[in-house]
């Protein structure tokens, strides 16, 4: 499971990448086919990032 956040997140971040780049942005197509699949993304994106949060939370706290 892991695994597959860690992917998401690539993922996620290639399409951030993705969506500023020139090529793209003048390509309204593509565009709306790349935001699609980030929003598809956003939701599992973010839990993975509030999970990492807190093992870093809890590591933090384990040291004190």
């Amino acid at each position: 499971m892991l695994e597959r956040l860690i992917n998401i997140e690539t993922r996620y971040n290639e399409l951030n990448e993705l969506l500023v780049s020139p090529e793209v942005v003048t390509d309204i197509k593509k565009m709306t086919e790349l935001s699609r699949e980030q929003s598809g993304l956003r939701e599992p994106y973010n839990a993975y990032q509030t999970y990492k949060q807190l093992t870093e939370d809890i590591e933090a706290a384990k040291e004190m």
